[in-house]
């Protein structure tokens, strides 16, 4: 496990970028957006305690999304055996995973349910006329 300091305004990672490491902010703040048709969509703000970049790691993937600093910051960067070290060191740590990618997957359930809400009523008002 190692210790980065990103300052304000800085890239911690890139969208469609590689990732084999996670990240655990230790101080500041970050925030987690994506570009989409080239807008900058902002997703979330992680902070003191919060992580982001375990898809990447856990399934070998591309980065989902970018993450900047918004203010001085400093993470715990955590490849697989150091995660694997913190959870044995640290249990809670993974229940803290699990309920938070358990939050997340509800909140983009929502959102994919309202989206298709959106589709299907845009459809019927296309079809009326």
């Amino acid at each position: 496990m190692k210790v980065k300091h990103f300052k304000k305004g800085e890239l911690i990672c890139k969208e469609d970028a590689p990732g084999g490491e996670m990240y655990v902010i230790i101080s500041g703040k970050a925030l987690v957006y994506r570009m989409i048709e080239g807008n900058k969509i902002n997703l979330a703000t992680e902070e003191d305690g919060d992580f982001f970049g375990e898809i990447s790691l856990l399934i070998n993937c591309l980065r989902t999304a970018s993450v900047e600093a918004v203010e001085d910051t400093e993470v715990m960067v955590l490849s697989k055996t150091s995660l694997i070290d913190k959870i044995v060191s640290d249990p809670r740590f993974a229940l803290k995973m699990a309920t938070t990618m358990a939050k997340r997957l509800e909140e983009a359930h929502r959102a994919i349910s309202r989206l298709e809400g959106e589709r299907k009523s845009l459809e019927m008002l296309y079809q009326t006329k």
